[in-house]
């Protein structure tokens, strides 16, 4: 339950009482991403790297090879010509790039792999099948697993394969009907692929002050929705 005081204060309930949702923001501050830190974590061979969500927006690179980073992803840049010669950026004070780095040729993306079909049967079927789909922006769910190093902030879980880093991103109110949950930062949670699903069949309840790390502003309005969705479905399962 979340209720203001007399003063302003914001205050939320958890098992373990009362607590200051301001207080506990600002004790888990978010952890700065930078180029820098992009740089080490994604191998880049750059002298420069710099860092903007969206790919929208930087500053002058001055070192070269230089990189552009967002949040999935990243451009090399050999030499200063090849960068002042690109013609997606508009360079004046600032660079900025239209619709972001993604569409600039040599693009190298870190955050997804695709999964490839290795000696597939030629006698499957296939048919052909019309999907609706809701248009997730990746960007926001990228820089979230960023964020947090690809920790789980549930249990704590950080996923590491064939040298790379693993998270979700779990929509706390869902996306589409009937929920019709929006695509932002504070309905997100980084999970690992466990709690994922549990989260997913409201199998657990979501406890802002029992998150083993919280380093942005969460919505309370959608973890009541999703602790609402939790009860039905222990209700459920006391009738069955």
């Amino acid at each position: 339950r979340v209720g203001r005081s007399g003063r302003g204060t914001v205050f939320a309930a958890g098992d373990r009482g009362y607590y200051d949702v301001g207080q506990l923001l600002r004790t888990h501050m978010p952890k700065r991403i930078t180029g820098t830190y992009l740089k080490e974590l994604w191998n880049i061979p750059a002298e420069h790297a710099l860092y903007r969500c969206d790919g929208s927006w930087y500053h002058q690179l001055t070192s070269f090879p230089g990189a552009l980073c967002d949040a999935e992803g990243y451009v090399i840049f050999s030499t200063e010509r090849e960068f002042r010669d690109c013609p997606l950026l508009q360079i004046k004070k600032d660079v900025h790039c239209t619709g972001g780095i993604q569409q600039i040729t040599g693009y190298v993306r870190c955050d997804s792999q695709i999964a490839n079909d290795i000696n597939m049967p030629p006698e499957l079927r296939r048919t052909l099948q019309h999907i609706s789909r809701i248009i997730r922006n990746t960007a926001i769910s990228s820089g979230l697993k960023l964020t947090y190093d690809h920790l789980c902030q549930l249990c704590g879980t950080k996923l590491t394969f064939l040298g790379r880093q693993y998270s979700e991103a779990h929509h706390i109110k869902p996306l589409g009907m009937p929920h019709n949950g929006s695509d932002t930062r504070d309905n997100l949670l980084c999970v690992c692929a466990n709690c994922h699903v549990l989260l997913d069949y409201a199998a657990v309840p979501i406890q802002l002050d029992a998150l083993k790390h919280l380093r942005h502003q969460v919505s309370a309005a959608n973890v009541e929705y999703h602790n609402s969705l939790h009860r039905k479905a222990l209700s459920a399962l006391a009738i069955t």
